[in-house]
This record gives structure tokens, sequence and C-alpha cells, in this order.
């Protein structure tokens, strides 16, 4: 149970600076808040005493924030005009917390502040917006629920009058949320939102390092690979290398050098022979022609000698006779000198032809020229030693093969990943059934809970004589129906309304304290002055009384109506004196 206790409330509206203590725990009783008859008989009447403050420095002390639309430094009493000051004392589980408010203070550098202790213990956080929260969260109640079935006042905008659902200001949908603990649903969305972004965090941390380890272990593969080729290209090479040379040195074991030396002799001298035979061919068939050109000229000559003419004017020749014989002499010296020539350039002929058939065929035996045979002893060496050397030889790359295949690289496990990639989805799974208004999660808030409400908002309404059905549906709205006829809120008359607003006050309290946890103390301003007649008033105030009896609740009623001025167990008077309010006393 959260018990409350006024400790002080000093400058605050109409109270003055002497602190006023209200313990506001009286189990099981009811207690009515009324003025001193003085004020009635001195003309101030009855409102405006000071009444409503108690129930504005308990909601403001708590929530710093009143019940009554006033500005908080409106608040500080307009007489004093500083040091206005509230402290709320609760206790909860078994702890004792102290909420102290102060503004306008000329004993403070800050003029206005707020702390919070908790056994004694100052607990306060770093600002006032968060000393709020505090507060809030110690006591597990919002604002808009306190001031509905806490303190409930008659000036307090009706339930079912507020927005079904608004982006800002109070509206039916978050109330019902918080009431059913709906709104948990949506901080355990927050809390698992930044839970998800650590998870998130770590998942990229995991991504980023794997994908370092598998750019590490790519590089790794492809040296390795490089390696791997460098080996391979080097074997292949030598092989190709080792081949060529065997099949060199095959080629040269097949060569009879001495008879391709013999043959490179013998060539040479055919060369030689057949040259020499060629020049001299050459020579007699210059000579052949000499002897045949002057052949032709000698028998031409004699032609013309013959007929006394010379051969070359054509006039009468008169030495015919010596010059024919000469000329003749000529003749067969040329005709022996060309038969002779014709023989020799016919066996020299067949001297060349012959030279050159010896030539074709010595080539054609020759199977190395003769500067390679001259050097093949040597390149047989060279290429012995070569061959000795590739097959002696280790390859290089071996080495350095071994040692990238000996690198231990560290093992890329997924395992991690894959584990924290399923918490990031199991979170945005979880995260959609806690906010989405159709989910399961919280159609089975609403399934355990809205009977237990309307029963009880059912129940209250026959104890105030109501005739009307009142339920709530699974949409969260409120469902109004008379004899079956659907109707709206405001179709309802006024004292109607007024005993829908107090059900409901009552209803929620239920449902709230069945959900979490008792609280101590109920304060109702003027609910039962708005809109009831006689009968509903009586009514309203036996429900009242059996509840407080039955719960053991404080019951704290502001009312004006006559009817009841007896109806409960004590009274508190409020005296305005000067200015300020005095509780003056209590029967």
């Amino acid at each position: 149970m959260i018990k409350f206790t006024l400790l002080s409330i000093k400058n605050f509206l109409s109270f003055g600076a002497d602190p006023t203590i209200l313990s506001l725990d009286r189990p099981g009783t009811t207690l009515i808040i009324g003025q001193d008859l003085d004020n009635v008989a001195n003309g101030i009447g009855a409102n405006g005493v000071g009444k409503t403050v108690i129930i504005n420095a308990l909601a403001y002390g708590v929530y710093d924030k009143p019940v009554s639309n006033i500005s908080k430094d409106n608040l500080v009493n307009n007489i004093n005009k500083s040091h206005m000051e509230v402290i709320v004392e609760f206790q909860k589980d078994g702890n004792i917390y102290r909420i102290k408010r102060v503004r306008k203070s000329k004993n403070y550098a800050a003029g206005n502040f707020v702390e919070l202790f908790e056994n004694d213990v100052d607990i306060t956080p770093d600002s006032v917006v968060n000393t709020n929260k505090l507060i809030e969260k110690i006591i597990g109640l919002p604002y808009e629920l306190f001031v509905r079935i806490v303190v409930f006042s008659a000036t307090h905008t009706p339930f079912l009058d507020l927005p079904i659902r608004s982006q800002s200001g109070a509206n039916q949908t978050d109330i019902i949320e918080e009431l059913f603990d709906l709104k948990t649903l949506s901080e355990k969305s927050e809390t698992l939102t930044e839970q998800r972004k650590e998870v998130e965090v770590e998942l990229k941390q995991q991504k980023d390092r794997i994908a370092i380890l598998e750019q590490e272990l790519e590089r790794h593969n492809k040296q390795l690979e490089s390696a791997k080729q460098r080996v391979i290209q080097y074997d292949q090479t030598t092989a190709t290398e080792i081949e060529q040379l065997r099949k060199k040195l095959d080629r040269i074991q097949t060569i009879d050098v001495e008879g391709q030396q013999d043959l490179h002799e013998e060539l040479l001298e055919n060369i030689v022979t057949l040259g020499e035979a060629e020049n001299e061919l050459k020579t007699q068939l210059e000579e052949l022609k000499d002897a045949t050109s002057d052949l032709k000229k000698a028998e031409k000559e004699l032609a013309h000698l013959e007929d006394e003419k010379c051969p070359y004017c054509k006039q009468k020749y008169a030495d015919t006779g010596k010059k024919i014989k000469e000329t003749k002499k000529v003749i067969s010296d040329s005709t022996s000198a060309s038969e002779r020539l014709n023989k020799l350039v016919s066996k020299t002929e067949v001297l060349v032809e012959d030279g050159r058939v010896d030539q074709k065929e010595l080539e054609g035996q020759i199977v190395i020229q003769k500067d390679e045979l001259d050097v093949l002893e040597e390149r047989k060496s060279e290429y012995e030693r070569r061959l000795a050397e590739l097959e002696s030889n280790v390859n290089p790359y071996h080495e350095p093969l071994e040692e990238l295949e000996e690198v231990d690289l560290e093992t890329i496990d997924y395992d991690k990943i894959n584990t924290l990639t399923e918490r990031v989805e199991h979170m945005k799974f979880l995260y959609k059934l806690l906010t989405k208004k159709d989910s399961f999660v919280r159609k089975v808030l609403l399934n355990k809970n809205l009977p237990f409400l309307n029963q009880r908002l059912q129940k209250y309404l026959t104890n105030l004589g109501l005739l009307h059905q009142v339920e709530f549906t699974h949409e969260m709205t409120a469902n109004i129906t008379q004899f079956g006829r659907q109707m709206d809120f405001g179709n309802l008359s006024a004292g109607q309304r007024a005993r829908v607003n107090i059900a409901l006050s009552f209803a929620f309290r239920d449902v709230l304290q069945n959900l979490h946890e008792r609280i101590n103390i109920c304060m109702l301003d003027e609910v039962l002055d708005v809109g009831l007649d006689g009968p509903g008033v009586t009514a309203a105030a036996r429900m009242l009384k059996r509840k407080a009896r039955e719960e053991k609740l404080s019951l704290y009623i502001i009312s004006h109506r006559d009817e009841i001025d007896s109806a409960f167990d004590y009274t508190m008077t409020v005296q305005l004196n000067s200015g300020f309010s005095t509780i003056l006393k209590e029967k």
C-alpha cells in the first residue's frame, strides 16, 4: 500500500507561512471537508476558503502539477509572495520517500528546486524533469490516472469527454493503456529498442571483424594460389627445357661428325673445282665466240675478194690474189680453233654439270652447317651441363609455398553473427508484439482486465441507481446502451453523466489496485455537487462509506450539499482569516 502524508504546506495558494501537516491516513473512514460557519456569517460564503488547496498541494507535491489549472508561479501565496513550500511523504514497499518542492525561496540561490529522499538519503536526479520521472516511476501511477482515481475534481474534464486518441494531451486510449499496464509494454519496447541497438552495435562490430578476417583470408588465399602457380610454372618451364635439351643431345648423338666434316670438305673441294670449271667454260665460250666471229668475218671478206672488190669500200681491189690467200688462211685457222673450242666447251660443260650434280648430292647429305659443326662439341658440353643443373635443381618456390601453407589464420566463425542476427530479428518481432495495437499480447492483457473493469463499473452504476449499461470494448472505447439502444455520453443528462463519472473513477481505481498496489486515500472535490439530485447524493454517500469501510480507505469529500452534512464519519473545517486558510478543527 502507498500511504501519503502532507508534511508541510507553506505559502501555497491561500495557506500562510505556518506549516500545515496532514497525515491523510484514516483507514476505513469518510471525512467531509467543510468551511467554518463564521466564514458564512461574515459573508465569505462556502467557496474560496481553501478546501481545494489540500488536493492541489498533494498533486503538486507529487507531480509538480496541481489539479486546478494554475501556473506554478501563481501557486505562491499572493500575500507573502515568496518561499512557497510543499513537502509530501509517502510510504511504499517498506521505504519512506520525501518530496520537497520550493518556489521563490530567498534562502536558496536557485529560488525554485525539488528534493527527493529515500529513507533520509538524497536520491535527487540532476534535473526537475528527471526527478519528476523518478517519482512517477516509484509511485507507478501517471498524473492523469492520479487525478481521476486518487484526487478527483468535478472541474476536471470527464474521462468520456476526452478524445479517444490524441497526439498530445490527455486521451482515453492512453489512460486505459496506463490503467491496464499497456504502457509498460511501451516502456518495455523502449527498453527493447535500446537493447536492440546494443545488439546491433555488437552485430556490426562482429560483421566488421568478420569482414577483416574474410579480407585477410582472401588475401592469403590469393598469395597461396599465386605461390602454387609459381611452383607449377617453374616445374613446367624446367620440364620443358629439360625435354628440349634431351632432344638436342639426342640429335647430336645421331650426327656423324667425322662424316659430316668429310662431306663439308668434299663439298668445299667440289665447289672449288666447279668454280674453276665454270670459269674455264666461260673463258672457252668467249674464245669460241671470238673464233666464230673471226670465221664469219673472214668468209665475208673472201666473198668480196673473189669478186675483186674491196670488202670495205666495194672498189676494185688490185692485189686480190694475195689477199684471198691470207683470208683463206684466217678461215682455216678460225675453223680449226672453233672445232677445237667446241670440243673443249662440250667437255667442260659436262664437268660443270657433273660438278653441280655432285654439289647438290653433297648438300643433301649434309645435316648440319659447317659453323654449327665447328661448335657442336662445345654445345654438347653446354647442353649436358645445363641438363645436369636443371635435374639437380630444387624448385625455389616450394619453401615460400610451404610457409604460406603453415600460416595459421583465425577460423571465421559465423555462429555468433547468426546468433546476433537471430536476436535482432527476434527483438524486432517482440517490438511489434509490444507496440502494435492488434498484437495478441495486448489482446491477452485486455481480455484479462476488461471483464473486471466492466463488472466493477456496472456494479457502481447499479449502486448509484443508473440503469444504463456502460462497458469498454476491445478497441478500448466505451459503449453506452439503454434497453439495447446505443447512446453517446453526450446523450446523458447531467445527473447520469455525474453517476457515470463517479462509477468510472472507482472502477478505474479497482482495476489499478487489482493490478498494482492499493493507495490509502481518495479525495473527491465537489464531485457530489455537480448534476446529482438528492437521492443521487444519498446513494453516492452510502456507496462511499461502504467502500471506505470495506477497503479501509481514507476518503475525503469536499461538498456543499446539505443532505450529507452528517452522512460521514468526520468533518474537517477550513477557516479563511485575513486572506490565509487554516485547518481549524476536526471532529
